[in-house]
C-alpha cells in the first residue's frame, strides 16, 4: 500500500505540472493589453498674447505621459502606443528641442506649454491629435536682439564684413546677412546692445538661419573695467533652408557671472571657398524673469 499511495501521489502531482505547463503561458505571461495608438505630426504654435517674437519653432521630438506616467521620448513624426486605463485618461504632450543644435540631446523646452488632453480609450485604433504649444504667459522673459527690420542692431567686432538688411526674410521686411566674397574673409559680428540674463534658470538664444558656409555662435561676458570672456558655445553647419536654432546660454551665464552679455558671430571663408553667405532672422533671448 505504502507504494501504491506514493505512486498515486507521484502521478497526481505530474497531471498537476501538466496543467500548470498547459495553462503556464497565461499565469507567468499574461496576455498585455491592446494599447490605443496616437499620431502626432507636429506641434501647432500659438501665441500666448505677450510680445513673443516670432512663432516659428523647431520641436523634433516629444515626450509623453499618460495620468502622469511617462510612455515614452519620440521623434516627430510618431505613432504612439498608449496602454490606458478605464474609459478614458489624461495625455500630456511636452514639446522637446535640440539644445545647441545636437540632436542626442533631445530636452523638453522649458518656455513652451505642455499640449494636455483628454484620451478616449480605443484599443487597436489610431488617433490622430495635432497638439498645441506656445511661450508660457509666467516665467517667460523674450528680449529681442534683432529682428533684422529697420536696422541690423549689429556691428563689426573683428574683420571687414559685416551684417546688412537683406530680402527675402524668413519673416517680416528683412533678415540679417554676412556675405563673404574674396578666398580667406573673415569676420566677427556683435549684437550692438548688451543684454543681461539670470544666472539662475534656464535661457536660451532663438534664431532663424540658412547659409552656405558654417558659422559659429557664442556670447561675451562683460564684468566692468575693461574685462571680458568670449566664448563660442555651438558651431552650425551649412543650411539652403530657413531653420530654427535654440542657443543654450544658462550654464555659461552661471560660470561668467557678467554685468551684461553680447550675442555674437563669426563666419569665414576656408581655402577653396571663393564665395559665402550666411542668413539670420528674429534674433532674441528667452530667459525667466528678472
Amino acid at each position: 500500500m505504502p507504494k501504491v499511495y506514493t505512486s498515486v501521489k507521484y502521478l497526481l502531482v505530474l497531471f498537476v505540472v501538466a496543467l500548470m505547463a498547459a495553462s503556464g503561458c497565461n499565469i507567468i505571461n499574461p496576455a498585455e493589453p491592446t494599447p490605443t495608438y496616437v499620431h502626432i505630426d507636429s506641434f501647432h504654435m500659438k501665441s500666448n498674447g505677450k510680445d513673443d517674437g516670432s512663432l516659428s519653432q523647431n520641436i523634433n521630438s516629444v515626450w509623453v505621459f499618460y495620468n502622469n506616467n511617462p510612455v515614452g521620448v519620440f521623434d516627430l513624426p510618431c505613432t504612439v502606443p498608449v496602454i490606458t486605463s478605464g474609459a478614458s485618461g489624461s495625455l500630456e504632450l511636452a514639446p522637446a528641442i535640440a539644445d545647441n543644435g545636437l540632436n542626442n540631446f533631445e530636452e523638453i523646452y522649458p518656455f513652451y506649454t505642455l499640449d494636455t488632453s483628454t484620451l478616449i480609450s480605443q484599443p487597436g485604433k489610431t488617433v490622430i491629435h495635432e497638439p498645441v504649444t506656445g511661450y508660457t504667459t509666467e516665467g517667460t522673459s523674450v528680449t529681442q536682439i534683432s529682428y533684422f527690420e529697420s536696422a541690423t542692431l549689429f556691428g563689426i567686432y573683428s574683420g571687414d564684413v559685416g551684417f546688412t538688411l537683406d530680402t527675402p526674410a524668413f519673416e517680416g521686411a528683412h533678415s540679417g546677412v554676412m556675405t563673404f566674397s574674396s578666398v580667406g574673409d573673415s569676420s566677427e559680428d556683435s549684437s550692438f546692445y548688451s543684454f543681461n540674463i539670470p544666472i539662475s534658470g534656464e535661457s536660451f538664444i532663438e534664431f532663424n538661419y540658412k547659409s552656405t558656409i558654417p558659422f559659429y555662435v557664442g556670447l561675451r561676458a562683460n564684468f566692468g573695467y575693461g574685462i571680458y570672456n568670449k566664448n563660442y558655445l555651438a558651431g552650425i553647419s551649412p543650411s539652403s533652408t530657413w531653420k530654427k536654432f535654440y542657443l543654450a546660454t544658462g550654464d555659461f551665464a552661471a560660470t561668467n557671472q557678467g554685468i551684461d552679455y553680447k550675442f555674437f558671430v563669426k563666419a569665414g571663408l576656408g581655402s577653396g571657398q571663393p564665395s559665402g553667405k550666411v542668413w539670420m532672422d528674429n534674433i532674441k533671448l528667452v530667459t525667466v524673469p528678472q
